[in-house]
């Protein structure tokens, strides 16, 4: 990406020290949904740049000073906004361009959860440990009230209630970030779980969240013990493809009828069973004769032993999953 840039730009970056703590940044804000303009604000406030105001001019101008200690040759390096701008999107982007599954799969949740939110039902799954989670953003309407304490008159106050249909925008930014949480809880109850079945009295454990404590000698093991946790999670069984499996019933079970597109027609499927059809196959909906299309699984499984020895290795050796 960078050597698409112009030579001066390329240059200028070039004395720039990027390293995992900058990736990192991307890495962490792209599933949960936060936008470009976030994550570079995010880069300010943790001391990878310092912004400053250019007031020479009468139009006060931004720039940014990036830190000493990621400076090459203790080298000076100023940013212009539009510099910026652009070194963030090439970190944005590099994610993507490493993981382009996880491109996929972004998208696939964000249009998982526009679709349920047209139907105007809660989105449901089930995780690995069997704790079901619904998630349900509504739309809120802003109705005028007269308040009791004063003698304002009615209308001047407005108090938002909540509405009857489901906030599609939320629920296509909140999704992802919850299932995220779903599966760091996961994997804390099949940590203790897996000690109360091996009947482990002698480590003291604490957890916040997606952290981790326990005294300095039993470090070690915990670290270990985390990871075969996490493989548990998604190697142990095809939990990607069952949630999307489970998705294709509560979809089913509202609007009854799943279309496909032939020769450019819309045919009705015909379902015997709808646990027995086809996770990769685009369905369409019709809903107030608008047609809307369910999207297909967004993993081919042919190869997947191969990938899950690939994926369950790199858990077990990664200098970095755990930190």
């Amino acid at each position: 990406k960078i050597n698409s840039l112009e030579d001066k730009l390329r240059d200028k970056y070039s004395y720039i020290k990027i390293d995992r703590n900058w990736v990192k940044k991307a890495v962490m804000t792209i599933p949960y949904n936060v936008g470009l303009e976030k994550m570079q604000i995010q880069l300010i406030n943790e001391g990878f740049f310092e912004e400053k105001i250019d007031c020479s001019s009468k139009k006060k101008t931004k720039f940014y000073i990036v830190n000493k200690k990621y400076c090459k040759d203790e080298k000076m390096i100023q940013l212009s906004l539009q510099e910026m701008g652009i070194l963030s999107g090439v970190l944005y982007n590099a994610v993507y361009q490493t993981f382009p599954n996880l491109k996929n799969y972004v998208e696939y949740m964000k249009k998982i959860g526009v679709l349920f939110s047209i139907l105007n039902i809660p989105i449901e799954w089930k995780t690995p440990v069997g704790m079901v989670v619904k998630m349900k953003y509504i739309t809120f309407e802003s109705k005028p009230v007269k308040s009791m304490f004063t003698k304002i008159r009615k209308g001047s106050v407005n108090l938002p209630l909540p509405g009857k249909r489901m906030d599609i925008i939320s629920n296509k930014i909140a999704f992802m970030p919850n299932f995220i949480h779903s599966m760091d809880s996961t994997n804390i109850q099949i940590l203790i779980k897996n000690y109360i079945d091996e009947n482990n009295d002698k480590m003291n454990l604490f957890t916040i969240h997606d952290c981790f404590a326990t005294t300095p000698n039993f470090m070690s093991q915990l670290n270990k013990d985390i990871r075969l946790a996490f493989i548990m999670i998604y190697f142990e069984n095809d939990y990607i493809k069952s949630v999307h499996e489970n998705f294709l019933k509560q979809i089913y079970n509202v609007t009854k009828k799943f279309y496909i597109k032939k020769n450019n027609k819309t045919e009705q499927v015909k379902i015997i069973d709808i646990n027995k059809i086809s996770i990769y196959e685009e369905y369409i909906i019709i809903l107030n004769k608008k047609e809307y299309t369910i999207p297909s699984f967004p993993y081919k499984l042919d190869c997947w032993d191969d990938v899950k020895s690939l994926f369950e290795n790199g858990i077990k050796n990664s200098e970095y999953f755990i930190n």
